[in-house]
């Protein structure tokens, strides 16, 4: 296969994949994997992860190839994998390196995985990361952290107000995550 052939291939493999046809995505893949085409550890990890039935083990295998070659995503989704089984001590350096590497998607289950450990102090780190990006679930945490007085009398009314800003957002978020969830992926 050269080199043209291979770059459509993996347009067309990526568009089946944000589409959620995971089985021809990851044919694809794999064909330009055994090519050498690539990298695309990641991109099959994914298929894996999401495609019915789910192949963890598979998933696991293949974002582990992406975490040596140092994909983002493939430490993100490869500590997803690990957070399920509740595995935070090692899915936490994951997030972390992932977060660190422009994945910001990371800091907030890197607090959530943090705060599971008891590092309470790393944890609230990367929840303030998360929240300073925009995350509506981080916002959520933080404003209520505040609401509790943890951050000082001041702060109670600054909680309050940052709560109430970021309902619509929170909402979006949920109704996201609830569709996701109900998609199967």
């Amino acid at each position: 296969m050269d080199s043209l052939t291979a770059s459509k291939n993996g347009e067309e493999a990526y568009k089946l994949l944000e589409a959620g046809n995971y089985e021809q995505s990851l044919a694809i893949y794999l064909e330009l994997l055994a090519e050498g085409y690539g990298p695309c550890s990641s991109h099959i990890a994914y298929a894996y992860d999401n495609m019915q039935p789910r192949d963890v083990q598979k998933a696991k295998h293949y974002y582990g190839l992406a975490v040596e070659e140092g994909d983002a995503f493939g430490m993100y989704g490869l500590a997803g994998l690990l957070a399920e089984e509740g595995n935070f001590a090692d899915a936490a350096p994951l997030y972390d390196r992932a977060a660190k590497s422009g994945e910001a998607d990371c800091y907030y289950p890197l607090y959530m995985a943090l705060k599971r450990l008891g590092a309470i102090s790393d944890a609230n780190a990367a929840l303030d990361a998360a929240a300073a990006l925009g995350s509506p679930f981080a916002i959520r945490n933080q404003s209520f952290r505040r609401l509790s007085g943890r951050d000082g009398f001041r702060n109670i009314f600054r909680g309050a107000a940052q709560y109430v800003r970021n309902l619509p957002a929170l909402i979006r978020a949920a109704n996201e995550l609830y569709v996701r969830r109900h998609r199967g992926g």
